[in-house]
């Protein structure tokens, strides 16, 4: 786990589908996976607006939960938090705030809800796989 003074545990939804690659350059094509993840605010209102969270995960977990992840699963996510340069759309420098995600539990998913048993089965065999 991360240093106890840069560490975080966030529960949320996905904004949309993970996006899986391969990093190219000094890292040696490492495998990454990125996704926003909707958090709830602390709001007096119920309803109120979601904050949208950039998370990454590196290695071997990220070629695990990418098959498992989609646009509205509930996970969990520990890790750490990131601030790095980055490039937006239009060309333009930006910092990118994120977080590195070194564990992700299923707490809710998609495709489970639309009978897919076999992934659910699987799934549950990842989360026991980083448990144990």
């Amino acid at each position: 786990m991360a240093d106890a003074n840069n560490s975080v545990a966030i529960r949320g939804n996905l904004a949309y589908d993970p996006f899986f690659d391969y990093l190219e350059g000094k890292n040696g094509g490492k495998p990454f996976t990125r996704f926003a993840l909707a958090v709830d605010r602390q709001s007096p209102r119920p309803a109120g607006p979601a904050d949208h969270l950039l998370v990454v995960v590196y290695d071997d977990l990220a070629e695990r939960v990418h098959p498992y992840l989609r646009k509205g699963s509930e996970v969990e996510i520990k890790g750490w938090i990131r601030a790095r340069e980055g490039v937006n759309h239009h060309g333009e420098p930006m910092r990118v705030v994120e977080v590195v995600a070194e564990d992700v539990e299923f707490i809710r998913n998609i495709n489970w809800e639309q009978g897919e048993t076999v992934a659910a089965g699987v799934a549950d065999a990842v989360v026991a796989e980083q448990e144990g």
